[in-house]
């Protein structure tokens, strides 16, 4: 799983993809710039009744840390670690003194407070949700630097980029010079990568009125 970089252009007809103008409490984010607002529609979207799953289950889905979401032949589920069972064991937590790690304690760990939520079976209800329409014009996947990943961790940027001016910084600032990729092993492939120029054939030159780009994994 990579870091995935989509341009998108925001549209007024109905499409499959959209940008929920809300956030998971329902309450509206007012984080788009003003030109969005007339491009804002309503839609019916079908939500988790999650109150409603732990009269059934005693289940507290609010009072859990999400781990992971599973989609498989079997069905859909999700994994929670719930807020009473304490801290959430970590792999390094069972490093030896030889430096391995015992893998099967650390699953054992997590295992025993890990409940698996299957998602087919949680009852929904509907709610009229304010949203973007938003078409792919644009994609790359990875091609950014470490220092990118510093900021985004550190918040000094976040998930969306409206400007191409602000893109060209991203460039200079996130994209690498000429270079070539060496293995995983750390042996010379011979071969070179050229950051700068794949973004900005990939996302800056597909970047047109009505644009915004997207960071995402």
């Amino acid at each position: 799983m990579g870091l995935d970089i989509t341009v998108y252009k925001i549209v007024k007809e109905e499409r499959e993809n959209y940008f929920r103008l809300i956030d998971e409490n329902g309450d509206y984010e007012n984080k788009f710039p003003a030109w969005t607002k007339k491009f804002e529609n309503e839609r019916v979207e079908h939500w988790y009744d999650w109150e409603k799953f732990k009269r059934e289950t005693g289940i507290d889905v609010k009072n859990c840390r999400w781990l992971s979401e599973s989609y498989t032949e079997e069905g859909c589920f999700m994994d929670l670690w719930p807020n009473e069972a304490g801290k959430l064991p970590e792999y390094e937590d069972f490093k030896k003194e030889d430096g391995t790690h015992d893998f099967d304690a650390f699953e054992k760990a997590r295992s025993e407070h890990v409940i698996k939520v299957d998602l087919e079976k949680v009852p929904l209800y509907e709610k009229k949700v304010r949203v973007l329409y938003k078409e792919e014009v644009g994609y790359q996947r990875k091609g950014l630097n470490s220092l990118f990943y510093a900021d985004y961790r550190a918040e000094k940027i976040g998930c969306f980029v409206w400007t191409k001016s602000e893109l060209v910084r991203y460039k200079r600032d996130y994209c690498d010079n000429k270079k070539e990729y060496i293995y995983p092993s750390g042996k010379s492939s011979g071969s070179y990568l050229y950051p700068k120029r794949d973004f900005q054939r990939n996302i800056i030159d597909n970047f047109g009125k009505h644009c915004c780009v997207t960071f995402s994994w």
